[in-house]
């Protein structure tokens, strides 16, 4: 009975054992990942395709991709746009030869509805783009054609013509693109207000300059590494960098006057992110310290 008794005994310590093991790998995952920034949320993007002359309905493209063709001298004939990521949508119309604005008799066409026609031999030469509903509190929707004897036009958004009326100038290409109406938008659908982060910058930078420098990039598509410097802060705008000596660095959101709109991680809470903070340009330094330098947006993002 003893040895049955001791046996089962090491049986279940063998048991404690293991569950400690799982129990402990669990907590320090949940440790590990507790800080994580937020996950990020689907991207919005604008997607579309032509049915083009000779060619039928091309491979469906996204984001300032070319439908269409150039230098062929093929009319566009019909058109489908979607949007994805977030609510509300997008509505479109085109101007027909023969029949004129489409809307006039069918209505706006929307969310991947063809708008033009087909195996009608009949050349699109201008369209209208605009956005509704959810999408189109956040961002602008710009497009432009490459037109017969023009070339490329002007971008237009929001429901501008793009094109020709009257002229009987067929449309060969499209581009459509969406562009943000807040220039920090995607920023902060990946890292939104009081979210955590505790990531790294390309392995250069962590904490708040990490974040800063982690935002700049998604703002410019650039290396904020590769920014000229500063060591004042007259001529600050939105996107540069302001690093201090404590250290600290934030980013600026926009500049109206002595009022600067910064974002920044680290601070009011330990890795937590934080938007839309408002100071004056001479509390600057009162709250963050010396001026440590200006890394310089090489855009102007507003």
């Amino acid at each position: 009975m003893n040895h049955f008794t001791n046996h089962f005994k090491n049986i279940v310590k063998g048991f404690a054992k293991k569950a400690a093991a799982v129990l402990l790998v669990a907590s320090i995952a949940a440790i590990v990942s507790e800080p994580i920034q937020t996950k990020a949320a689907a991207g919005v993007h604008v997607y579309y395709k032509t049915h083009a002359e000779r060619i039928g309905w091309t491979s469906e493209v996204s984001d300032g991709a070319l439908s269409g063709t150039v230098g062929q001298s093929l009319r566009l004939e019909c058109l489908t746009v979607r949007i994805t990521g977030m609510g509300g949508g997008v509505e479109y119309t085109s101007h027909v030869e023969k029949q004129g604005w489409q809307e006039a008799w069918q209505g706006w066409r929307k969310d991947n509805e063809p708008v033009g026609t087909t195996n009608a031999g009949l050349r699109m030469e201008a369209v209208r783009i605009r956005l509704y509903g959810e999408v189109a509190n956040y961002y602008d929707i710009e497009y432009r054609a490459h037109c017969q004897n023009i070339g490329w036009t002007p971008w237009v958004k929001n429901g501008e013509i793009c094109g020709t009326t009257g002229q009987s100038l067929r449309m060969e290409g499209i581009e459509i693109r969406l562009v943000s109406k807040d220039p920090f938008l995607e920023a902060k659908r990946l890292y939104p207000d009081g979210s955590y982060w505790n990531g790294n910058y390309k392995n250069k930078a962590w904490q708040c300059h990490g974040w800063a420098c982690t935002v700049a990039d998604i703002v410019t598509k650039t290396d904020p590494y590769t920014w000229s410097r500063t060591s004042s802060l007259d001529g600050l705008k939105a996107g540069d960098l302001v690093v201090f000596n404590r250290p600290h660095t934030i980013i600026i959101q926009s500049v109206s006057g002595d009022t600067v709109t910064y974002a920044d991680c680290n601070w009011v809470g330990k890795n937590q992110v934080k938007w839309n903070q408002t100071i004056s340009k001479s509390q600057l330094t009162s709250k963050f310290g010396s001026l440590k330098a200006v890394w310089i947006c090489p855009f102007n993002i507003r």
